[in-house]
């Protein structure tokens, strides 16, 4: 059973935000399935690859996005990309 499942609260209404969003559940669930198998501790590196992949082509654009749009929780939501980057990189 998948950890990360995609559901409808998710959608922003902005088609290219909503594919990465969704492609970041799909790589979450495959780490985590990585880890379940075989007793495993350590992410293998080439998801850890696809996962900063992911961070540079998606979310200093979504930050500008929202900055623009005025969003008002910018700053935690941005505070939640660093925190993310950060463990991708300590997955190694």
């Amino acid at each position: 059973m998948a950890v990360f499942v995609w559901k409808r609260g998710f959608c922003t209404g902005i088609e290219a935000v909503d594919v990465l969003h969704w492609t970041f559940l799909e790589c979450l669930t495959t780490c985590q399935q990585s880890l379940a198998t075989a007793g495993r501790t350590r992410v293998d590196e080439n998801l850890t690859s696809r996962l900063l992949a992911y961070a540079k082509t998606h979310l200093q654009p979504e930050e500008t996005l929202m900055r623009s749009m005025n969003y008002p929780d910018l700053v935690p939501h941005a505070e939640q990309h660093r925190l993310f980057e950060h463990r991708v990189r300590n997955y190694g």
